[in-house]
């Protein structure tokens, strides 16, 4: 198999490309393995986890790997959320708290 291209997936886009796949009984073992995996940890919708990473690089300036990475954690304390940030980008309290309550708005609808 050649790979024609790669793409950076939130869990839920995972997700959902691996229901897809058992839907049509196109998968292994292993990977209905992975796909219990991505339904434990999955913690927002497909459609609301791109949004937020949209709204990560807009907003906030984040790269798509940070804001991937911050989409699939969901952190819920300034603390959980500073593991996720590269070092040599400074968020402030505000800030931190400001996207925190972005990540609540779509955790919680």
């Amino acid at each position: 198999m050649k790979v024609l291209r790669t793409v950076r997936l939130t869990i839920p886009e995972a997700k959902t490309i691996m229901e897809e796949r058992v839907n049509e009984g196109n998968v292994k073992n292993g990977q209905r393995l992975v796909l219990t995996y991505l339904q434990k940890y999955s913690k927002v919708s497909r459609d609301a986890a791109r949004r937020l990473v949209e709204a990560l690089q807009k907003e906030f300036g984040f790269d798509e790997f940070t804001s991937i990475q911050i989409v699939n954690i969901m952190p819920e304390t300034v603390e959980e959320l500073r593991t996720l940030i590269p070092r040599d980008r400074y968020v402030s309290s505000e800030e931190a708290e400001r996207i925190l309550s972005l990540l609540r708005e779509y955790s919680s609808g």
